[in-house]
């Protein structure tokens, strides 16, 4: 059984909400869009297959986001991995709180 990472979830939490764009405003997706590029930007491999995500409501996928990009930045091993993370984070918040 292959092992489901964060950042197999962060990818599919992603995914997910640029699947969605059209539930939101088009300043929202733009921000995922950056958010996600940004994430991918740091040299991860897209997982294999994507973990399921199960459907849940914007405001909640975000929150989901953000909890586990915060796990990320915690539990880094490098101080550019923290500030990575961070900054992807950093990117989400504001539309995060915007949508809830």
């Amino acid at each position: 059984m292959e092992t489901v990472t964060e950042h197999d979830l962060v990818y599919a939490l992603f995914v997910e909400l640029t699947e969605r764009h059209q539930e939101m405003p088009l300043d929202v997706h733009l921000v995922v869009m950056e958010a996600f590029n940004t994430f991918t930007d740091s040299g991860y491999a897209a997982p294999a297959s994507l973990p399921a995500v199960a459907c849940a409501p914007l405001e909640e996928l975000l929150q989901r986001a953000g909890r586990l990009l915060r796990s990320l930045a915690e539990d880094a091993d490098s101080l550019t991995d923290a500030l990575h993370f961070s900054r992807v984070w950093s990117c989400l918040a504001p539309v995060a709180s915007r949508l809830s």
